[in-house]
């Protein structure tokens, strides 16, 4: 008999370029060329992709709008055997991006993820700053109203050291 953990699939976080087609790793296009299906933000951006490294491969969102029941429907198919790869519009996944909800729901149902490193947007910006990155804060976005931002900035005020958001 054969054992669930044989049965379910993987998912795979994978990091794609930064402005630069190019930067993609050579380990980012294996994985996409071996996966059943990719998980992108935004369809336009996936396909774009797709096309400038020549593969095709079924598209399926996940964004703000649609992460929490799209992350249910994703697990659905990883129990399956399915091997899903989880990308962004640019940079590493997850972070300051969709995907939190899905990575969560795998964890908890002991589906193994893989994370394909990449270039990130966060690390790019503080190397190329100058500024002192021996300790950083990233803080995420700030409030989307007058009054939020003021406060959320007044607040990260009181920190010193280098805060990226």
């Amino acid at each position: 008999m054969e054992s669930k953990e044989s049965k379910t699939g993987k998912l795979f976080i994978v990091s794609t370029p930064i402005g630069n087609k190019d930067d993609i790793t050579i380990r980012a296009l294996n994985v996409l060329k071996r996966c059943d299906f990719i998980l992108c933000e935004e369809m336009k951006e996936g396909a774009k992709l797709l096309k400038n490294i020549n593969l095709e491969k079924p598209l399926y969102t996940l964004n703000e709008q649609n992460e929490l029941e799209q992350s249910l429907l994703m697990l659905d198919k990883l129990e399956g055997g399915a091997r899903v790869c989880l990308i962004s519009d640019c940079g590493t996944p997850v972070f300051a991006d969709p995907g939190y909800h899905l990575v969560k729901a795998a964890i908890k149902a002991n589906i193994e993820i893989e994370v394909v490193p990449g270039v990130s947007s966060i690390m790019t910006a503080l190397v190329r700053s100058g500024m002192d990155i021996t300790t950083f804060m990233f803080a995420g976005f700030v409030g989307r109203k007058e009054e939020e931002r003021e406060f959320d900035f007044k607040e990260l005020s009181k920190f010193n050291r280098t805060i990226v958001l």
